[in-house]
């Protein structure tokens, strides 16, 4: 199981490798970025902006959906008119949206209105399309597009960080996200037993997974891996866990204990907390769920 996780993964570094720099040119040369997501899949917009504003300094960058921001914010915005103030955007494709066909005609709309970007998608039963200001690449079947969206977004804005603002966490954290695959074992030693409860959990539909914008990424694979019946809450949406009905598996970094509620500390909550740079992080929530759906089609 581990060697095929690890050629995934590798696949993904290997993609994201080759087209990160057209997303570094875009935000490097922007004040102004806009990230754009559709759905349930936010985790590559949301990692996107935290990675900007803990690195970044000279960037102005937003998380917005896709259709928001196409209907409501684009066609009343006069900046565009101004070359230099123009907003640049990164739309992520969600792969599993049933209205992913009204993703790209938003996409052509924005194209038509001056807006420029690009515009990473998963390749499943997607017809080519052609914007003018907005380059489309489409990620192969057999990558992983979370993974590519989360470490192409990552190099990009370290890039331009090792450079404008170099330190030691940027060196560490862009030689980190190059070279995946040696830590996927250790992931899995550590994890494993809490990664079976969650299998028994989601086998049996009874798991409820609370999420924070590190974490998400690992409830998103899920999805996109078919296992869609989970229940997927965000943590700062969470008004009453003692209304929950299943089982609850709460997922964040060390940063983030103080967002953990104390209640959580009852028997039936499985807490899978990481103690990795909050930047990198939803990089490998989103293996540690890879390595859990095998998990479950192997039973």
């Amino acid at each position: 199981m581990m060697e095929e996780i690890e050629s995934a993964v590798n696949k993904a570094v290997e993609f994201a490798s080759n087209i990160y720099r057209e997303i570094e040119k875009g935000i490097r040369d922007r004040g102004r970025v806009t990230l754009l997501t559709t759905g349930w899949l936010k985790s590559p917009g949301c990692s996107a902006i935290h990675s900007i504003s803990s690195v970044l300094s000279g960037v102005e960058a937003y998380h917005i959906d896709l259709g928001f921001f196409a209907r409501y914010i684009a066609p009343y915005r006069s900046s565009i008119d101004s070359d230099e103030e123009r907003t640049w955007l990164v739309i992520y494709g969600n792969p599993k949206d049933p209205w992913s066909s009204i993703a790209d005609r938003l996409a052509k709309s924005l194209s038509t209105m001056g807006y420029a970007g690009i515009m990473l998608r998963a390749s499943v039963n997607k017809q080519q399309i052609s914007l003018d200001e907005i380059r489309v690449i489409d990620i192969p079947n057999n990558i992983d597009p979370i993974l590519v969206y989360l470490i192409s977004t990552t190099k990009a804005i370290l890039e331009i960080a090792s450079r404008e603002n170099p330190s030691p966490r940027v060196a560490r954290l862009a030689t980190e996200i190059t070279d995946l695959a040696p830590v996927i074992p250790g992931i899995f030693q550590r994890y494993e037993a809490r990664l079976k409860d969650l299998a028994d959990k989601i086998s049996a539909q009874d798991l409820t997974l609370i999420t924070t914008c590190t974490s998400r990424a690992f409830a998103e694979g899920l999805i996109l891996d078919s296992h869609s019946y989970i229940d997927l809450l965000e943590i700062t949406d969470l008004h009453s866990i003692d209304l929950l009905e299943k089982t609850i598996a709460i997922l964040y970094v060390e940063a983030e204990k103080d967002l953990v509620p104390q209640i959580t500390v009852l028997k039936r909550a499985i807490d899978i907390m990481l103690k990795t740079d909050p930047i990198s992080s939803p990089i490998y929530y989103r293996i540690l769920s890879m390595i859990l759906s095998k998990m479950l089609k192997r039973r």
